[in-house]
């Protein structure tokens, strides 16, 4: 059985993961082609707000791994965005969420515990705003 969902909470929710699926593509596809760029740059923020750097390092698996979950959380936003049944729809949203939830709470884990970098704080705050709007979204969606 599919369950439909065409309420405006799910309306919203199809369009916030519309739009963050292309932005996904495009940070994994500079997470894996500009690496060392996007380090420096995250850099520059931290040369403003006085905190510490992180290393410049573009040639190391990390990168192949990051693109790899960067394509891997485009597609199932993609995939949530265009489903029409609502069952499959917050299962997919689910998945988007544990991967940001990882990646939010393994950055704030590594800022605390290894290195008080900046990238790896804006990583906790953005990856968790993005995380925290999804899952009120989610939330209201269930409320029709």
């Amino acid at each position: 059985m599919v369950t439909v969902g065409n309420s405006e909470a799910d309306a919203r929710l199809q369009l916030w993961l519309r739009v963050w699926s292309p932005i996904f593509m495009a940070g994994g596809a500079g997470f894996y082609l500009l690496p060392g760029r996007i380090t420096a740059n995250m850099n520059r923020g931290a040369r403003l707000v006085g905190m510490e750097e992180s290393p410049v390092d573009a040639d190391n698996l990390w990168v192949v791994l990051a693109m790899a979950y960067m394509a891997l959380i485009t597609v199932i936003s993609a995939r949530a965005a265009g489903s029409e049944d609502r069952r499959q729809r917050e299962e997919l949203t689910r998945l988007l969420m544990v991967g940001k939830a990882a990646s939010s709470f393994g950055a704030l884990g590594y800022f605390l515990f290894k290195r008080q970098a900046y990238s790896f704080l804006a990583n906790f705050l953005l990856d968790g705003a993005i995380l925290g709007v999804t899952y009120r979204l989610l939330g209201e969606t269930r409320k029709d």
